[in-house]
């Protein structure tokens, strides 16, 4: 998934929610929640989207669509929560939060997998210091005779 992908998701949430599209409607039902609210979602979210497109040219843009796509995540994910709706809709929005955050925030792939290296080296490190020390102190123990 990348940056036109999350724009396009964010652009269908919000004309879907906007227009009323019957997959929404009926959500709103469900969730107990008045449909003025699913049009207040949807313009948020068309307005993520549009602060989205500008941020392909301002990164103050970008940065503010991705804390609206946050904070439009977290009010879903405790909406899904308050009526007990299925694991898999919370996860779908906690993917697709986090994606969105990655992408509009313009976090370099290669930065975090150098990142990731570099803390995995790290704990390799532990680990083997933590063996060595382990093992010296049974040897130790089994013959006293090995000099630390």
């Amino acid at each position: 998934m990348d940056y036109t992908r999350v724009l396009a998701i964010m652009l269908g949430a919000g004309i879907g929610k906007v227009f009323g599209s019957k997959m929404h409607i009926e959500a709103l039902k469900q969730w107990r929640l008045p449909q003025w609210f699913r049009v207040f979602t949807g313009i948020i979210e068309l307005g993520a989207a549009i602060l989205l497109i500008i941020g392909f040219w301002n990164k103050t843009a970008a940065i503010i669509s991705a804390a609206i796509l946050v904070a439009v995540g977290i009010s879903g994910v405790i909406t899904h929560v308050r009526v007990k709706d299925s694991m898999k809709a919370i996860a779908t929005i906690l993917v697709i939060g986090v994606l969105s955050t990655y992408f509009t925030t313009n976090l370099s792939l290669s930065r975090v997998t150098y990142e990731l290296r570099i803390w995995c080296i790290g704990l390799n490190r532990m680990i083997v210091h933590s063996y060595r020390k382990t093992t010296e102190t049974i040897n130790s123990s089994l013959n006293p005779r090995i000099k630390k």
